[in-house]
């Protein structure tokens, strides 16, 4: 072999393992499974991605979806740039679950297409992209205001023939009569839940309960005594204050005293809504706080004391990856308007396969 040859032969060997070493971050990137993948710190998942080779829709499959943001309801102010504010939350809320190359771009008046390379888990999808997230600090009523709309509850109830617990003592509280403790708020056991359900259905329920004050479910599955049902709460209708306190969101473990172990969102607030969450803690001691996201109670932590800098947090039925997607969700910038989807298809990975295997053998020969 000529000295060239030797030179030519080195040359390929070194361009051969640069090209390995550039290509190994995508090996690793792609081979990790969805466990490994949420075992990363976000700050290592999204270094390795940003190296990585970023494969498109047709490559790799995933999800194609058009938004629709619903105007009908925001000022003409408003509505002239909520699509594009809309566009630039559903972008971030994207960027922060770890899609490597989406497609967000502006469909027409109030259309978004979004394209999300590798994501096949839909439900979880539509959930973080179109979720408004909507956050309220609302009071809970004192236990003789809540005593008295379930007795209001329980008169009307009753006066329209409806029973409650089998015993015949009972039978002029038909609501009430269904709880396992009023102390505050109400605990149906899971089994009586769908009796208590389709009471609060009932017409003309809403008339019975005060204007100012509104029935609100707490989470499912909820535990009291060993037995394992919801709460029912009587809340003040106008919030004390709402997500727009929030400037940040992050998902932890170690929330609960009760059970270090379980995941929640802690988050930490603005100037303004630490000015505005010590003044509430101030004026309400002893009184209970509600946490309420989208029309349901996460928590409802009782005020000790005012708390002039103190950092919320959520608890509930979370795993790691739904307490990620609801601190995203959480983090400022919430949707302008509803959004809606009004199409919605699903990209098999099995063309794209075929050509990355094509490509990589083709390399190899």
């Amino acid at each position: 072999m000529t000295r060239i040859d030797q030179w030519k032969l080195a040359a390929v060997i070194a361009v051969t393992a640069l090209a390995a070493w550039y290509l190994y971050p995508s090996y690793g990137y792609y081979t990790l499974t969805p466990a490994q993948r949420d075992a990363l710190p976000p700050a290592k998942l999204a270094e390795l991605r940003s190296k990585s080779v970023h494969l498109g829709l047709d490559l790799q499959g995933g999800m194609h979806l058009v938004l629709e943001v619903d105007r009908s309801r925001l000022s003409a102010a408003e509505a002239k740039d909520a699509p594009d504010r809309a566009m630039e939350i559903i972008r971030n809320r994207v960027d922060q679950f770890g899609v490597a190359e989406p497609l967000i771009q502006r469909e027409g008046e109030d259309r978004i297409a979004v394209q999300l390379p590798g994501l096949t888990d839909r439900q979880r999808a539509i959930d973080l992209i179109g979720k408004t997230a909507l956050l309220e600090f609302k009071l809970v009523r004192s236990p003789e205001e809540v005593k008295n709309v379930f007795d209001r509850l329980d008169a009307y109830f009753a006066g329209r023939g409806v029973s409650g617990g089998a015993d015949s003592a009972l039978r002029g509280h038909p609501l009430t009569s269904l709880f396992l403790a009023t102390d505050g708020a109400g605990f149906i056991r899971n089994e009586d839940l769908p009796a208590v359900t389709q009471m609060l259905a009932s017409a003309g329920v809403d008339s019975i309960v005060p204007s100012d004050s509104q029935l609100l479910w707490g989470k499912a599955d909820d535990a009291m005594q060993g037995v394992t049902g919801r709460y029912l709460y009587v809340v003040k209708r106008e919030a004390e204050m709402s997500g727009a306190s929030i400037a940040s969101a992050e998902a932890r473990v170690g929330l609960e005293q009760t059970n270090p172990g379980a995941w929640g969102v802690s988050m930490k607030m603005t100037p303004k809504g630490r000015a505005d969450f010590s003044r509430v803690t101030g004026n309400n001691t002893g009184r209970q706080l509600a946490i309420v996201l989208d029309g349901q109670i996460s928590s409802a932590p009782f005020i000790r004391e005012r708390i002039p800098s103190g950092d919320p947090s959520t608890t509930g039925n979370f795993d790691v990856e739904k307490s990620k997607d609801l601190a995203i969700v959480l983090r400022p910038g919430a949707l302008p308007a509803p959004v809606k989807i009004i199409e919605e298809r699903s990209v098999g990975p099995s063309l794209g396969s075929d050509s990355i295997q094509q490509g990589i053998m083709a390399g190899l020969i």
